[in-house]
């Protein structure tokens, strides 16, 4: 914090990867901005994706194929066992893919790696719980593939919003405060005609193509 503090380093902008409590809230210092994950690349997710893929199928075509994924690694006792429930309870589950593992994998084979980005290619919403930390990369992997993330908009022990950015720049993505609320969700995406699903994966692909 010491070149925040004085003034001969002439700082004026810090932008930080998973920024500390302390950092975001000290007054006095320079404005400080997270900055944000983006996709993950060293797992091997492209920078690109093309427009016609991240947002296809044409409404002729109809819907994804997967209404949502939920593709993560849970920890006991996390709310990610509590989305998981939710999607269970739903009554959409079947209309979802689910890949829940208990095991967090630090990397991948090329195959699971593709297997990955096309699930998120096939479906409409992306549902996306906290882990160790708010923020994670699946939110920029699901706006590149045109697919709308579901948020937790829960902060984890810190008093500043960790997605503050996103709100502020209006990301098109659903925040919910308790994964109560994801069946209700699931229901009015499942009433969506092709051609508002097709509008809204571009609205999504746009936004991420003017974020990044």
């Amino acid at each position: 914090l010491q070149y925040l503090r004085e003034p001969q380093y002439l700082i004026k902008f810090v932008f930080v990867v998973y920024p500390t409590q302390d950092l975001m809230l000290h007054s006095g210092l320079p404005p400080v901005q997270p900055w944000p994950l983006g996709v993950a690349t060293y797992r091997g997710f492209p920078l690109h994706i093309p427009t016609e893929n991240a947002t296809g199928p044409s409404p002729r075509q109809g819907r994804r194929r997967y209404l949502c994924n939920y593709q993560a690694t849970i920890y006991k006792g996390s709310s990610r066992e509590a989305a998981l429930a939710a999607l269970e309870a739903s009554g959409f589950v079947d209309r979802c893919f689910v890949n829940a593992r208990r095991e967090w994998l630090a990397s991948e084979s090329p195959a699971q790696a593709q297997a990955y980005q096309e699930v998120l290619l096939n479906s409409e919403y992306t549902i996306a719980p906290a882990g160790l930390s708010t923020e994670c990369y699946r939110f920029y992997e699901a706006f590149a593939s045109g697919s709308t993330p579901i948020i937790e908009d829960t902060p984890k022990d810190c008093d500043y919003d960790p997605l503050a950015l996103l709100k502020s720049l209006n990301a098109p993505a659903i925040f919910v405060r308790s994964w109560s609320e994801l069946p209700a969700i699931l229901k009015a995406a499942s009433a969506q005609t092709p051609q508002k699903l097709n509008a809204q994966r571009r609205r999504v692909v746009a936004w991420y193509g003017r974020f990044k």
